[in-house]
């Protein structure tokens, strides 16, 4: 039970509830406070000593709430206990109530004064008498919009402008016009003649965007609604007309500009309409003259926009919300069509929002500025996802660390809004589906194993088919590590430091991956089909830069004479037949991908991954085969033909040797001797910790094939014709081997 005690404390009613505000007390509460509807305008509920509520209280809550606001009052929560103000804050209601720790603090808040708003403004223009309610006097500077790439429509606001839907990467192939954005939604008139308008909602307006060749923006307050004292018909020019009347009361400089957005209920069909108030100053703006604001010379008067045609529209409360409003009558169910705004267009009884500005600043300086370092720069659709990533920035370095197959990669260092450093991060550009699996995989097989994985994704966004994200990229010794690709120490350091460094990265730092195999049935054929992943055009380059068709079983090395498996034909034809076969061995979380730009090092030589979109649980010597491919073939030292002929010598015995029951054969004569010597046993290595992943288990099919995926594909890499040569010939042999072993 709990006991209801009323009193006022400074003419305002104080409700005191003592105990618990349940199924059994909350009819005496609503019977306390029914006396008091009507009589007086605000409430406070003070529940300090309220021990207990239930769902039954926090409907008897939100009903004195809506009774009191109904009639434009307040009513104030003080003095909640914890375990309350939990049971309020678990259902969201936090945000509708109005709270404050005690009676005194909600008193104070319904004593203060409120702010005088200005009176409404009358006039008249045209022969009609209007009145203009101010909603905002503090007003802002306008945006002007040039060349400015890909906009946001939140970044928009409200605007009138000259460009296209950002639905494709270029803006030439969109039909570019007169467009305007409103926030939610956005219409274009395209240029061309007899081209239709269309319009856009979407779902989240921050990923939607323009392309913006020039134009005028307008914050979302709203500086006032102007309305007819008496209902009429009025053509585009009267209203225009009223606002330029307006513009004069409102003492606005030649350098302020009006938007307007009207509301017409319409005789016949009901409207809509967003127009920027065409003025010398405005064309003096946007010099490009791209907006048709002057066809015929322009006048104060005149308004230029579009107008969308609606289905059916409610009455427009004096109060509205512009924001509101919009949202509930521009939608795909109730808008008919978009048009030019016409001076001869007639509305009745319209009711029209204005917004006017304090001058007009240009808006990349209130954009995220974006540096970059050397000879490259971001496509529009880039920056813009870059923005929207980084938007605690304020400004951005880049610098371009890797460009792969698939994916680029770049350091950023970004800037807060006070001109503070942020942690150094990097920025990913890749496929939408490689964002999206990396971000995932990342979550569920890096960070819950890999316990000094310091590349944690800190965001991802997406447009169209392209996708970002953003690491860190801050090694273990805060802003002053120094992360290297392993790559760089491969290149710079002698055989003696490497190997203890590879034991250390996959023996001690990835054991939770690869220590932890667990048998189970795979599909080797299907897992490791190159053209089901990021090579589906391997035999149109094979055809075009080695001139092999997939067509022939056989093909012979021209430097031996050796007839070998065509590996592209085995590709086509025996994958296929053999995709759903079923081996049992051993799986493992596998990187995927892993190479040697995606291993990085600090100076403690401390270890980071990144590049998680192929990570997932697999043949468990997938990534050390992988690893074999790319020291055997990417970093072959094949500068000239003679340099191929003695490699492809070398490697034909070296593939002809056994992979875990023998020693390979290892015979090269060329000039390369110890390049070749630091490769090779760096390729042993990898065969070293297969074994040891998979408990000594020497069946090769696993390895060769994984090998295989990768090996064959080097004919799409960005290498020389020499090394796709040898990479076919190696290929072959491993499908000597493979089906030797069927």
């Amino acid at each position: 039970m709990a006991s209801i005690n009323i009193q006022n404390k400074q003419s305002v009613p104080v409700i005191s509830v003592n105990g618990r505000l349940d199924t059994i007390s909350s009819p005496d509460f609503d019977q306390a406070l029914q006396p008091l509807y009507g009589k007086t305008q605000h409430l406070i509920i003070d529940l300090a000593s309220c021990s207990y509520l239930s769902s039954s209280g926090i409907r008897s809550l939100l009903v004195a709430t809506k009774r009191l606001t109904s009639d434009g009052g307040t009513l104030y929560i003080s003095g909640m206990k914890p375990e309350v103000f939990q049971v309020i804050e678990m259902a969201g209601l936090h945000r509708v109530f109005k709270l404050s720790d005690t009676t005194e603090e909600a008193i104070g808040e319904l004593m203060r004064p409120a702010v005088n708003k200005q009176e409404p403004i009358t006039f008249s223009a045209s022969g009609t008498s209007f009145h203009y309610d101010v909603l905002e006097e503090d007003k802002k500077p306008a945006l002007c919009w040039k060349d400015a790439g890909i906009a946001g429509y939140d970044e928009l606001g409200f605007a009138v402008g000259q460009g296209c839907f950002a639905e494709s990467h270029e803006a030439g192939t969109q039909q570019t016009g007169l467009f305007v954005v409103s926030g939610c939604c956005a219409a274009l008139m395209p240029e061309e003649a007899g081209m239709e308008g269309d319009f856009r909602i979407p779902q989240n307006p921050s990923q939607a965007g323009m392309f913006v060749n020039e134009g005028v923006s307008f914050p979302k307050e709203t500086s006032g609604l102007l309305s007819l004292n008496e209902e009429a018909g009025l053509t585009t020019a009267q209203l225009a007309e009223a606002a330029s009347t307006l513009r004069k009361n409102l003492k606005a400089r030649d350098g302020d500009h009006m938007l307007l957005v009207i509301a017409d209920p319409g005789l016949d069909a009901p409207s809509v309409s967003i127009a920027i108030m065409a003025t010398p100053q405005l064309q003096n703006l946007l010099n490009n003259t791209k907006l048709p604001i002057g066809d015929t010379g322009i006048r104060k008067s005149s308004l230029c926009g579009i107008r969308y045609v609606l289905d059916q529209m409610p009455n427009v409360p004096k109060d509205a919300s512009i924001q509101t409003f919009l949202g509930g009558v521009l939608s795909f169910e109730n808008i008919i069509k978009v048009e030019t705004l016409e001076t001869a267009n007639v509305f009745s009884n319209p009711k029209t929002w204005v917004f006017l500005s304090d001058g007009c600043t240009d808006a990349s300086e209130n954009r995220l500025k974006i540096k970059t370092h050397g000879d490259f720069t971001l496509q529009p659709h880039e920056a813009f996802l870059t923005r929207r990533l980084y938007a605690d920035s304020s400004r951005l370095l880049i610098k371009m660390l890797h460009g792969g197959f698939s994916a680029q990669t770049f350091q950023v260092e970004s800037f807060d809004h006070d001109g503070r450093k942020l942690r150094p991060t990097v920025l990913k550009i890749a496929p939408k589906d490689m964002i999206s699996r990396e971000s995932e995989r990342c979550r569920l097989y890096a960070m819950p194993y890999i316990l000094n994985n310091s590349a944690m994704v800190l965001g991802a966004e997406f447009y169209g088919n392209t996708g970002v994200m953003r690491y860190n990229f801050v090694g273990i010794g805060g802003e002053g590590s120094q992360l290297k690709w392993i790559a760089h120490y491969y290149q710079e350091w002698p055989l003696e430091k490497l190997e203890p460094l590879f034991d250390k990265v996959f023996l001690q730092i990835l054991k939770p991956w690869y220590g932890q195999a667990v048998r189970q049935d795979i599909h080797p054929f299907r897992d490791h089909d190159p053209t089901l992943t990021f090579f589906p055009h391997i035999y149109e380059q094979a055809k075009e830069i080695l001139s092999i068709t997939p067509d022939e079983e056989y093909i012979t090395i021209r430097e031996n004479g050796r007839q070998i498996t065509n590996p592209y034909w085995f590709l086509k034809y025996k994958f296929p037949e053999l995709r759903e076969w079923v081996f049992n061995y051993h799986t493992a979380i596998c990187h995927g991908d892993l190479n040697l730009q995606n291993i990085l090092l600090d100076e403690n030589m401390n270890v980071y991954l990144i590049d998680f979109s192929e990570t997932k649980p697999r043949s468990a010597i997938s990534d050390f085969a992988r690893l074999e491919d790319i020291f055997m073939l990417d970093f072959a030292p094949i500068e000239n033909e003679a340099d191929m002929h003695d490699y492809i010598d070398f490697v034909t015995r070296f593939y002809d040797s056994g992979f875990f029951s023998a020693e390979p054969e290892v015979s090269y004569n060329g000039r390369h001797a110890e390049r070749v010597r630091h490769n090779v046993r760096l390729a042993l290595k990898m065969r070293e910790y297969a074994l040891k992943s998979v408990g000594g288990d020497t069946r090769q099919l696993p390895y060769l094939l994984a090998m295989f995926e990768w090996m064959a594909p080097i004919v799409c890499y960005i290498h020389s014709k020499e090394h796709k040569y040898v990479s076919m010939v190696v290929a072959g042999l491993l499908c000597d081997k493979i089906r030797q072993l069927l």
